[in-house]
Order: C-alpha cells, then sequence, then structure tokens
C-alpha cells in the first residue's frame, strides 16, 4: 500500500530528514520504522528481512555519478539537502510526481447541477426486474 503524507509540521519533517542523513537511510524507511515502533508492532522492513542502510557512492561534497540514489547533503548553513533519484537502476528517467489535487477541488455546484445528477443516478425499478 502506498501513502502520501500532506500537512507534516516543519518540526516532524526536519526530524524525518534528519534521521534519514544520520543513519544513511531512506527517508520512507525512517517513517516506516517510526510508525512500527509508536504501534508496537515489528517494523515491516525487518520483518521482510530488508536491508534499509542506504549506502552512499556521493563525494566529499555530495555529489553523485549515479542518479538513481536519493543523496543527503548538508550546505554550509547546516540544512540538510535531499536530492531524490532522478533515475531507475536502469537509467530509465523517472515520471515526475505532480500533486493534481487540485483538480478534484472545484467550486460548488449549483442546485440545478445538483438535481440534474440526482435524476442521472435514479434507479429505474423497471429496468432491473
Amino acid at each position: 500500500m502506498d501513502l502520501t503524507l500532506h500537512n507534516l509540521s516543519p518540526e516532524l519533517q526536519q526530524a524525518l530528514i534528519v534521521r534519514a542523513h544520520s543513519e544513511q537511510r531512506p527517508m520512507e524507511d525512517v517513517l516506516v520504522d517510526a510508525a512500527a515502533r509508536e504501534l508496537g508492532i515489528a517494523s515491516p522492513l525487518a520483518v521482510r528481512g530488508a536491508s534499509v542502510k542506504r549506502t552512499s557512492d556521493s563525494g566529499p561534497n555530495g555529489e553523485t555519478a549515479d542518479s538513481s540514489k536519493t543523496t543527503y547533503t548538508q550546505n554550509e548553513f547546516g540544512a540538510i539537502i535531499v536530492r531524490p533519484a532522478t533515475t531507475d537502476v536502469a537509467g530509465n528517467p523517472l515520471p515526475k510526481k505532480r500533486d493534481l489535487s487540485f483538480m478534484t477541488q472545484g467550486p460548488p455546484l449549483e442546485p440545478e447541477v445538483l438535481q440534474a445528477l440526482a435524476e442521472q443516478r435514479r434507479i429505474d425499478p423497471e429496468l432491473w426486474q
């Protein structure tokens, strides 16, 4: 199951980024482990035997030739910069993630439109005999 989290507080975001950077693990793995700990269950990553330790092939400034790995670097101000992978392991470019949720939220419908939709949704009992 895939989940998308919205409205995380800046403190929680920063804590996840710092933990992921310090453990050299993807932020998703850190979040799954934290949720499992909070719920008092074994981490599904450990149950599956997944290797969650992220290895880094980056240079001293965080640069990496492998764009299929997420890199975490820290700038001169102490902020952690997350550079997500841009290609898959085969070298194919990953599709850009776009938030299209704004399309589902529109202005309220007029009463006439709502009535027409209700009439269209009406089930005719004669057709279902």
